[in-house]
């Protein structure tokens, strides 16, 4: 089983300590291929939750005339370690 268009994909694999606030976009290459760099940190930095910014840049992209699907998923780092 495979994800995307081809059968083997390059990872690159990094890693970051969070302090909190942070936040994370998974997206699919319709959503970043449509807006540039400044508008998408401008719509992460509006202040709204993850929930409210998602829908935002979905239609952004589209509005922009993606032409490929759009797929967001944000979350934001609270700062709070959970579990044992």
């Amino acid at each position: 089983m495979f994800c995307g268009a081809r059968e083997q994909a390059d990872v690159h694999v990094s890693e970051h300590d969070f302090r909190g606030g942070e936040m994370i976009l998974l997206c699919s290459d319709g959503l970043h291929g449509a807006i540039d760099d400044s508008d998408l940190e401008g719509m992460l930095n509006s202040g709204g939750t993850p929930a409210d910014i998602v829908p935002h840049l979905i239609d952004a992209a589209l509005t922009r005339g993606t032409r490929d699907n759009v797929t967001a998923v944000l979350v934001r780092f609270d700062g709070e370690q959970r579990g044992p």
